[in-house]
């Protein structure tokens, strides 16, 4: 019985695994083009066959948590490119510069929407002062999924005005939003 309880934990931990480890690959290595797709399938079938030919499972998983943590660390180890073609409204990241009492912002994004979907990029810069800290909103939009929402939190400085603070996804220019690939900070 607990050889049973064991392969049904290894199998549970490892299937997830190696999908999410072929999605890394196919998005991050093969920067999911037919390289990618190579990659993701050669990795899926190499795992496949450690469990298959390799027994008992748990020497598997052994290899396969080797394997796993080889591949997590070249994942955690990338870094995000500054450099692309972003999107007018993500082109500038803000910068936060504190001063005393002073908080400054630079590149604080105030861009006009317009009804048709189109936008005018803008960036302001604006001071405010933490001693006119009257109260902060917390406000989460949902988008008619349970497990998916937006948080952000509006800071109110009285006279010197509020300020909208959230983590967004970064667009270049001509994306959109697509769940998968931001699973993969392809965004």
């Amino acid at each position: 019985m607990g050889a049973a309880l064991l392969n049904s934990l290894i199998y549970l931990v490892g299937v997830p695994a190696t999908l999410w480890a072929a999605g890394a690959l196919f998005y991050d290595a093969g920067r999911a083009k037919p390289l990618g797709m190579v990659l993701a399938i050669l990795w899926i079938v190499a795992v496949a066959a450690l469990f298959y030919f390799l027994a008992p499972p748990w020497k598997a998983f052994g290899v396969f948590a080797i394997a796993m943590t080889v591949l997590l660390s070249w994942w955690f180890s990338q870094k995000p490119s500054m450099h692309r073609d972003w999107d007018p409204n993500y082109a500038r990241l803000p910068r936060i510069i504190l001063d005393g009492d002073s908080v400054v912002i630079e590149n604080l994004r105030n861009s006009e929407y317009h009804p048709d979907g189109q936008s005018t990029a803008r960036f302001e810069t604006r001071r405010y002062r933490i001693s006119q800290l009257k109260g902060v909103d917390t406000l989460v939009l949902t988008f008619g999924v349970p497990t998916m929402s937006h948080p952000m939190f509006v800071f109110d400085f009285g006279a010197d005005g509020r300020v909208c603070i959230s983590i967004e996804v970064r667009y270049r220019v001509g994306q959109k939003y697509e769940v998968l690939p931001s699973i993969y900070r392809q965004q």
